[in-house]
């Protein structure tokens, strides 16, 4: 059993709920109580595994327990949770496990985890310490049927969503010396198969107010099938063109000088500073084409605008490290910005640019979207998770028209394959 000290699911992919993207709520939704929605799983084979003295282990199944030695044996697992619920509106949430052999425990013991970690690039030791063991919990066991088993874990899922904490995954060990405890796992598992882990929750959507902004979930449209639509930035000016860093005037030379500077005056939130002037420059520059009447910077995510007429939207800018530690500006893909909009029942949504716009999972009414990772993607993965990693801008947006526009054109050449 020495060999199976470890298991480490990476980027292990599990949904509460489907975002609503594809759904146009535009005119303002009845808040009214509905129905617990059915669990859906993600498929995701992205895991390895790995021992106490460095070794291999099988990747059939995930363990968890304790040796006769009284060694640790326990397992990290990653939950994406794709809520449309409030922390406060969540009633349950289960953890779900398929006993693949051996005996079925009475308790297991769930701690949450700390940072970022991926099962190709960590080390037993390093995953040892980053589980944080004054969230550690012991729960009861409930017996499912057809060998299945569940423990509760709401509390860490509203911790999740209410952005107390990154959602980082938890740990999961045994609590009774000598018993070993085999579950079905993702890895190499039939995206079919029904022995898949899971997290289940139920949640009714209560109150809520529509104050937040003048615009609820919108869809992005794609006019035909040669036009890709718009990106972050387009999405959050509510226009189909999308706008590059060339488009707003970015130097790089000018963006290197910024980020080396000292003190105050540099790094990636002199640099989120200064896409702030381009931004603010491109906007009024296009305002009669974008329809937008009025932009302004605000102070942060809940500083005062005119729900009738604005909305507001939040900027990050995240740096990639091509050698070293420092960022080199003469390379592609080196830095990249992004954008979130408000909607009005609080959440936050975004689009990237060959993806459809979505809801972010998790975010809510008077949370700090800087609370959440900003990833670069729709599916995390280790060079995805987390990107936008400077200080978060805020803007207040009057548009003054409820369609898309289109403030430059078809431009066609700016289809992305």
């Amino acid at each position: 059993m020495r060999a199976a000290a470890l298991l480490l699911v990476s980027a292990l992919t599990l949904a509460v709920t489907a975002c609503g993207a594809g759904q146009n709520n535009d005119v303002d939704p009845s808040p009214a109580p509905v129905e617990p929605t059915v669990f859906e799983n993600w498929k995701d084979n992205n895991s390895a595994t790995f021992a106490a003295d460095g070794s291999e282990a099988p990747s059939a199944a995930v363990w968890a327990g304790k040796t006769s030695e009284g060694d640790n044996i326990f397992t990290f697992m990653r939950a994406a949770l794709g809520t449309t619920w409030f922390a406060d509106e969540i009633t349950d949430a289960r953890l779900f496990l398929k006993v693949a052999a051996g005996v079925k425990p009475a308790r297991l013991r769930l701690g949450l985890v700390t940072g970022w970690w991926d099962g190709s690039l960590i080390t037993y030791a390093e995953a040892k310490a980053l589980i944080d063991e004054s969230s550690a919990v012991t729960v009861d066991v409930a017996d499912e049927s057809d060998g299945w088993i569940s423990v509760p874990m709401m509390d860490f899922v509203k911790t999740w969503i209410s952005g107390d904490i990154q959602n980082n995954g938890f740990a999961i060990s045994g609590e009774t010396p000598g018993e070993v405890y085999t579950f079905v796992s993702i890895v190499g598992a039939d995206t079919s198969e029904s022995g898949i882990a899971y997290i289940k929750a139920s949640g009714a959507v209560g109150e809520r107010s529509l104050a937040h902004g003048k615009f609820g979930y919108t869809e992005m449209p794609l006019p035909d099938e040669e036009d890709a639509g718009g990106n972050c930035i387009a999405y959050a000016l509510r226009d189909i063109n999308m706008i590059f860093g060339g488009d707003l005037g970015a130097d790089k030379g000018e963006m290197e000088r910024i980020y080396r500077g000292t003190g105050p005056a540099g790094g990636a939130d002199a640099l989120a500073d200064y896409f702030t002037r381009l931004v603010m420059d491109y906007v009024e520059t296009h305002k009669d084409g974008l329809k937008v009447s009025r932009f302004r910077q605000l102070d942060d995510h809940d500083s005062e605008i005119d729900p009738s007429a604005e909305y507001r939207i939040a900027m990050r800018l995240g740096l990639q490290a091509v050698e070293g530690d420092e960022p080199d500006f003469a390379e592609e893909d080196t830095w990249d910005y992004h954008f979130w909009v408000q909607l009005n029942d609080g959440r936050w949504a975004q689009k990237f640019p060959t993806g459809p716009s979505e809801i972010v999972p998790c975010t809510s009414a008077d949370v700090s979207p800087g609370k959440f990772p900003w990833d670069s993607g729709y599916y995390r993965s280790f060079k995805a998770h987390d990107y936008y990693t400077s200080k978060t801008i805020y803007f207040a947006v009057t548009k003054d028209v409820p369609e898309f526009t289109r403030h430059r054109g078809e431009m066609e050449d700016r289809v992305l394959s």
